[in-house]
């Protein structure tokens, strides 16, 4: 599973309430420009802030199958869903590349305002550092607290492959969606590598 996200555009005057130029600046033009800089920052800021964040696609892919996107919405309804043998989508283990401190978090904040009928005791329980149920390979995979390396490092050491980057500042909806179907394919290729420390 992976999230593509963009500042919710209806919270920015919130965000950039008590924006101000540090009082080492007295220079109005230093002072506007300043301010310039850090509302144009402020997009990319809120994208990564589980407040103020909002969702553009939510890629699951189930393990050997194709990937889908889906909307905050209809991911609701996925979890709820049943496979051939009787389990709901909920109750199957979860893989994601940072899932646990980025990717929940920003589905339950995003659920509440909302006000979607999310099991939000499950996906809390699985943003757990021990949880039993979600495999984040970003976590597993460091050696060592707070070594991390991002899911790119670890395809370019591990499998030879790096992932095509995109300036989300510019890109375009399909191409931030795309890049998230290549997100969740290359996650699945990372977890097959390291499949035998999962078993």
């Amino acid at each position: 599973m992976d999230i593509e996200t963009r500042g919710d555009s209806r919270l920015l005057d919130t965000y950039l309430e008590n924006l101000s130029a540090p009082k080492t600046y007295k220079d109005p033009e230093a002072i506007a420009k300043f301010l310039a800089i850090k509302k144009s920052e402020a997009r990319k800021g809120m994208s990564l802030d589980p407040d103020f964040a909002e969702i553009l696609c939510i890629g699951i892919k189930e393990l050997g199958k194709e990937g889908k996107l889906l909307s905050l919405a209809e991911f609701a309804d996925w979890l709820k869903i049943k496979d051939e043998d009787g389990l709901m989508n909920l109750s199957k283990k979860m893989i994601t590349f940072n899932g646990k401190q980025f990717d929940l978090p920003i589905i339950i904040r995003a659920g509440i305002k909302a006000g979607l009928n999310l099991p939000y005791d499950v996906l809390k329980e699985r943003c757990d550092k021990y949880s039993k149920n979600h495999i984040d390979l970003m976590q597993e995979l460091a050696v060592g607290f707070g070594n991390y390396k991002s899911l790119d490092k670890y395809l370019q050491i591990y499998l030879g492959v790096k992932k095509v980057t995109i300036d989300f500042d510019t890109a375009t909806e399909d191409e931030i969606r795309k890049h998230c179907l290549d997100d969740i394919s290359l996650t699945e290729k990372l977890f097959n590598k390291f499949k035998p420390l999962f078993v």
